[in-house]
């Protein structure tokens, strides 16, 4: 009837090999968690952020909605990068996305600036400025609390934007003018994702 205390006796040696197992992985692996915190952080709230991404998505489309381009002007090429969360461990709680167009018309670039200026002021955006680049020409810069979109001349000569477009793919020679607009989407909103 002696038997019970051989039984506890047989499970002291799991115990203290389970408890010595325990403390290595605490001391081996407190550290390891020290050394990659920002990444291991930046991948729980990406995670977390992902259940956002339903109505970023909506914000995103609703926002692509409403930049339809003028009848009289013609899309030549857009390129679109739908939200998604940043791993960036700077703006893990973001999502970003993207919307890049460039548009030909014969209307005179001044007179498209001042349609999204006014366009971009009938739907109340925080901020429709147009800015002298460095170059002497004017760009639109119009701000949302999700969006900032910058619309841009493109001058052939200097052909900075062929890294963005291969022109010889592209009928551009009929337009008196050619103009792109770039939009950043950012959600929860700007000031936020770029520390504004």
């Amino acid at each position: 009837m002696n038997k019970s205390p051989n039984v506890k006796s047989g499970r002291r040696p799991f115990i203290l090999i389970g408890l010595t197992l325990l403390f290595i992985v605490i001391i081996c692996g407190g550290p390891i968690a020290w050394l990659y915190e920002d990444e291991i952080n930046s991948g729980i709230t990406s995670w977390l952020r992902s259940f956002d991404l339903p109505k970023a998505e909506r914000d995103f489309n609703q926002l692509y909605q409403d930049l339809s381009i003028p009848s009289e002007d013609v899309l030549l090429s857009e390129e679109i990068s739908l939200p998604e969360t940043n791993i960036s461990r700077f703006q893990a709680d973001c999502i970003f996305g993207g919307i890049t167009r460039f548009v030909g018309t014969n209307r005179p670039y001044d007179r498209i600036l001042q349609d999204f200026k006014a366009y971009f002021a009938s739907l109340t955006w925080q901020r429709t400025d147009t800015v002298i680049g460095y170059d002497g020409i004017p760009r639109g810069v119009f701000e949302s609390e999700i969006a900032s979109i910058h619309v841009d001349y493109v001058d052939f000569e200097n052909n900075e934007y062929e890294n963005f477009i291969d022109w010889e793919q592209i009928e551009w020679e009929p337009y008196e003018t050619v103009y792109y607009f770039n939009v950043l989407f950012a959600d929860p909103s700007l000031a936020k994702c770029q520390g504004g």
